[in-house]
């Protein structure tokens, strides 16, 4: 061996790849001599070789302590210290300190670095094998992804998830500014002394920013979910069930709603009150851009932005690909609107609860106040002269107050206040009539009939300007109209069926004469109750129905504004079909028994079939016929995208919900669907015989 030991057929550690590469020249003492002489020729091939067996020694996982204290005191000479000039190279006399026993512990360990070596060469066998393999896999992960998430509407979905994400950011941004930039500032300054206390108070800034706090809280807490759904991109499986999970917090909205048209009023009041308080808002708004009452109105449509970019998720989760994620979606979509509506009907709530305040207020007697009356809105107010037709002579200026079911008349205390009211009669709208003679027109005025036929009393009206009367009077005809007993829509099933003879079997015509249509015409229509018809052709229908006009459904321009108005009716009757005083029980029999266990969806069953029978009967059979429609159109399912899942969707918020509207209420529509769709599956449970 007289080549030097950097050239190819040298003895090599090679650290990078944990291969050796040798020509076995340690067999002979020759072989040993050769090396000795190299290494007094070559003193940096010597440090080389130091390095290589302090390498080894410093993978203290794979090499023993004795191995690596041999290693050191080898390569540290047993003490003797290394030249700080690397280049420089040993002599014969430095290296002839080492004796042979050395060599031998030279050879001893380069054998064992041979054997931990060779065995680190299976293991990177192993490890091209397993890389292979994993190549192998990522690439075939990668073709079914990118076929699955590029080539579908599933990169649709993904892109709505990230508009999603970017929308509650910015929503958390704006509840953070008001806590920041608001609520913050505003409580240090209401802890400053102000002269004769003219600062805004604690009860103020309750009354103003409410809950919001709390809001902020689940928000961030959503968007900390939304961001662990997005860490699994492009799969996005959980975000329904994550959501779903989630959604029970969102009953710290009903505070927050309820709340909002007092906190307008304070904080207008606190604006004008309190000149620091307004001040400091100035100064908040011109820093961040944003105004107050803006920030405080935008939880009110949360909800709204969660149904619109849900609906698209779902719309682009594709059933067949993604059947339990799809469902959970639906679900969400379901969940939001419910809960959005609440918010809405709350907001319209306190705003009619407002204006019809505003009115009684004006009332100088006490007895007088007693225009509030649940379900009553306030439509207009309009100021008119008005006269007792049978006191012709006597004529009041005042105002005529139009709400949903009764006009209200009233006149001034006195010419010069006319802020305050006299009432003059509240007349029910039911038995009401109208009627304008031409000289009646020239005044712009109209001849009012109201109350039961053996009392009628007849007024003459006279509004102040042509734009109002042209305003008024249809207004108050098409509230007459929506009042008739004899109307359809938002009357009693009882009241209907008493109205068309009381039929056998009692189920009013208009839903007979729809569900047949729908029979004959749509039962493949894709998305029958889910794809929203004409509102304007809708609207047409309902109202000639109500008024008694001969219609042909032929006529309509598409079976989804039919399927539209069939919601209609049961959305608006004044009880729904199942009954107010069922909600409770029904809800609690999904939170005792699980649909999904077979022991338990039996007991299910026969609790929902217990429950059903002590609904009127009546109701029962009107049931009974809308759920047999329904499972003949779920039995096209395939065709028409309507599982029973999605047809319960559709349909269950307006059979079942509770008196009082609540947003615990409205998170529970997930149970009231599940309770739909197990009627639909087993239309038997409804205890009736057609």
């Amino acid at each position: 061996m007289t080549q030097s030991m950097d050239e190819d057929n040298s003895f090599k550690l090679n650290r990078r790849t944990l291969v050796v590469d040798h020509r076995d020249w340690a067999k002979s003492p020759d072989d040993w001599t050769s090396l000795q002489n190299q290494l007094i020729q070559g003193g940096t091939t010597c440090l080389k070789i130091q390095d290589e067996l302090l390498w080894i020694m410093t993978q203290s996982d794979l090499v023993s302590d004795k191995t690596s204290k041999s290693i050191w005191d080898l390569v540290t000479m047993d003490g003797h210290k290394r030249s700080k000039d690397k280049g420089q190279s040993f002599t014969k006399g430095d290296f002839e300190t080492y004796n042979w026993n050395n060599m031998k512990r030279l050879k001893a360990i380069v054998t064992a670095g041979q054997q931990l070596l060779d065995s680190q060469q299976t293991v990177y066998s192993i490890v091209i094998i397993q890389s292979r393999i994993r190549g192998y896999l990522a690439r075939k992960r990668y073709a079914k992804m990118k076929k699955l998430y590029l080539n579908t509407t599933l990169k649709q979905r993904n892109e709505h998830f990230r508009e999603l994400i970017r929308k509650e950011a910015n929503y958390n941004f704006g509840l953070e500014v008001i806590v920041q930039q608001f609520l913050q500032p505003a409580r240090e300054l209401a802890k400053k002394p102000h002269f004769l206390g003219k600062s805004i108070t604690p009860s103020d800034l309750t009354a103003i920013f409410s809950n919001i706090e709390d809001i902020k809280k689940v928000h961030n807490d959503l968007h900390d979910e939304f961001k662990k759904v997005e860490d699994n991109w492009p799969d996005l499986s959980g975000l329904g069930d994550r959501f779903l999970a989630f959604m029970n917090r969102f009953k710290c909205y009903e505070k927050y709603v309820n709340n909002f048209q007092f906190a307008i009023e304070v904080l207008g009041n606190c604006m004008a009150k309190y000149e620091s308080f307004a001040q400091m808002c100035l100064e908040s708004s011109e820093r961040v851009d944003l105004d107050l009452q803006g920030l405080i109105s935008a939880p009110l449509n949360q909800m709204n932005t969660y149904e619109l970019m849900l609906e698209r998720i779902s719309d682009n989760t594709p059933r067949n690909i993604l059947p339990k994620e799809s469902k959970a979606l639906e679900q969400c979509v379901s969940a939001v609107r419910e809960t959005n509506v609440f918010i809405l009907s709350a907001l319209e709530d306190s705003e009619n609860a407002a204006k019809i305040l505003a009115v009684e207020k004006k009332l100088l007697k006490k007895k007088e106040k007693l225009l509030s009356k649940r379900g009553r809105l306030y439509v207009d107010a309009f100021s008119v002269e008005f006269f007792d037709r049978t006191l012709p002579s006597k004529k009041y200026a005042g105002e005529m107050v139009l709400f949903s079911d009764t006009v209200f008349l009233a006149k001034f205390a006195s010419k010069k206040d006319v802020s305050s009211l006299q009432s003059k009669g509240l007349f029910s709208l039911e038995n009401a009539n109208i009627t304008i003679p031409d000289d009646y027109r020239k005044v712009n005025g109209f001849q009012l009939e109201v109350g039961p036929e053996d009392a009628i009393k007849r007024f003459g009206v006279f509004l102040s300007s042509p734009s109002d009367f042209h305003v008024a009077v249809p207004q108050l005809k098409d509230l007459i109209s929506k009042n008739q007993k004899n109307r359809v829509f938002e009357v009693k099933l009882s009241q209907v069926l008493e109205n068309e003879g009381n039929v056998s079997p009692p189920i009013p015509s208009v839903v007979r004469l729809l569900i047949e249509y729908l029979d004959k015409h749509a039962l493949q229509a894709q998305g029958l109750f889910r794809v929203a018809g004409s509102q304007k052709e809708t609207d047409e229908l309902r109202d000639k129905i109500d008024k008694g006009i001969a219609f042909d459904l032929s006529e309509v321009s598409g079976v989804h504004s039919v399927a539209s108005l069939l919601k209609l009716y049961f959305r608006v009757l004044p009880e729904p079909l199942f009954t107010y005083d069922l909600y409770e029980p029904l809800i609690k029999a999904q939170d005792e028994y699980s649909p999904d266990l077979d022991p338990q969806k039996e007991k299910l069953k026969k609790t929902v079939s217990t429950l059903l029978a002590q609904i009127p009967y009546e109701n029962r059979v009107l049931a009974k016929y809308l759920v047999d429609f329904l499972s003949r159109v779920a039995a096209f399912s395939e065709v028409n995208k309507m599982l029973p899942s999605n047809l319960s969707i559709c349909f269950a918020p307006n059979l079942l919900r509770p008196k009082v509207q609540t947003i615990e209420a409205a998170l529970d529509v997930m149970k009231v669907n599940g309770l739909v769709e197990l009627l639909i599956i087993n239309p038997k449970l409804i205890p009736i015989d057609l």
